[in-house]
């Protein structure tokens, strides 16, 4: 069967390339800032980054019982008395989060330059002093 094919003018060939007969009354938008108009928003402002932070995993800090204490305390004078010798030291702490419950534990290692017992602080070269109270272990 041959198929027959129908060509329907077009109703508005006549018109296609004549002016606007209106006058714009302000200049035609960029076509970026029209898109911006259309394109999506978030009608929820910031619950993408609440989920994220209360997806983001913290550690429990563990509490020390008397027996690490008393060593970490015995390591500390240690440390102390070689202090002139700039002991190269290994320390596990306990970073606690700003903004939740818990926090990461740590370790760095360096030289041992100064314990600061007004501070409470340990004091390793070219790293931010870690307070005593966070400490967990000592190498």
């Amino acid at each position: 069967m041959a198929r027959l094919e129908v060509i329907m003018p077009n109703p508005y060939a006549a018109i296609l390339d004549h002016p606007y007969p209106f006058g714009i009354p302000r200049a035609r938008m960029p076509r970026l800032q029209r898109a911006a108009q259309f394109a999506p928003f978030d009608a929820l402002s910031g619950f993408t980054e609440t989920i994220t932070e209360r997806a983001r995993y913290t550690d429990q800090d563990a509490e020390l019982d008397e027996a690490q204490r008393e060593r970490l305390d015995q390591k500390t004078r240690l440390l102390m008395e070689r202090i002139g010798e700039r002991p190269y030291v290994t320390l596990h702490y306990f970073e606690p989060d700003e903004r939740k419950n818990g926090g990461v534990c740590r370790t760095v290692s360096g030289r041992l330059y100064r314990i600061d017992l007004s501070r409470q602080a340990f004091y390793l070269e070219g790293k931010a002093p870690i307070p005593v109270s966070q400490i967990r272990g000592i190498e």
